[in-house]
């Protein structure tokens, strides 16, 4: 209990630090044109307070399957399985790239995380608006398409467990219009950090890098055919 609300005090003082640090420069960046120095300030600041955070909790990573990231990283869309809050550190601190995700409108509207959230190109969905989720689909392909990789958890919430739950249609409706070159990501025990007990403690987490999947090749026309494939993949790196 004392560990749980010190790591959240410390996570509360540390954040607007990591902010000011790194994020706030990159939108100054931004604004005078400077695209490329900013995303490298938010790849680096982000993958830092990323692993930072995550070690904080005393907590140990394997990471396997690293050589089959694309050397490329245009059209690229990483596919995971969701236990825990901790997945977005653990991608975000320990996958060698800049890479946003699909994430719930009302974070955009948080101080401070909202910011690094627009600088890692996330993109924002309005569950309530079908509208606006077209929206927010369309600007997704595009950023894809611009070179922004994206993070999508199929399972559309957290597991909470070691076992992988089933896809959403359409889930991967994003990957599909783009284009995308797919990584499967396998992420095992991270739901004992957090949502095991729902209090903050350590635990041995293992990531697996699996091999691309190319969207655009003809067995992958029908999305369930690809959908199947990738659950199967996914579900191959869990520690049953």
């Amino acid at each position: 209990m004392i560990k749980d609300i010190v790591y959240k005090i410390y996570f509360g003082i540390t954040l607007p630090l990591t902010y000011f640090l790194f994020a706030f420069p990159a939108q100054i960046l931004n604004l005078f044109g400077k695209y490329e120095s900013s995303k490298k300030m938010i790849a680096f600041g982000s993958g830092l307070a990323s692993r930072h955070y995550f070690k904080a909790t005393g907590s140990s990573i394997l990471i396997e399957g690293l050589e089959n990231l694309p050397e490329k990283t245009k059209n690229l869309c990483i596919v995971s399985n969701h236990q825990s809050y901790y997945d977005i550190l653990v991608i975000i601190g320990y996958v060698p790239i800049l890479v946003g995700f699909l994430a719930k409108k009302e974070l955009s509207k948080i101080p401070m995380l909202n910011g690094w959230m627009h600088g890692m190109g996330c993109v924002f969905l309005d569950r309530s608006s079908p509208r606006a989720a077209v929206k927010a689909i369309e600007k997704g392909v595009q950023s894809i398409k611009d070179g922004n990789a994206i993070t999508l958890f199929p399972e559309g919430t957290r597991s909470k467990s070691q076992k992988m739950g089933s896809f959403k249609p359409g889930s991967l409706k994003l990957a599909i219009r783009a284009g995308a070159t797919i990584v499967p990501v396998s992420l095992n025990n991270s739901f004992k950090i957090y949502e095991e007990n729902r209090k903050v403690r350590k635990a041995n987490v293992r990531m697996v890098i699996h091999k691309p999947v190319d969207v655009t090749q003809d067995e992958y026309k029908d999305s369930k055919v690809l959908s199947d494939k990738l659950w199967a993949t996914i579900n191959s790196g869990l520690i049953q």
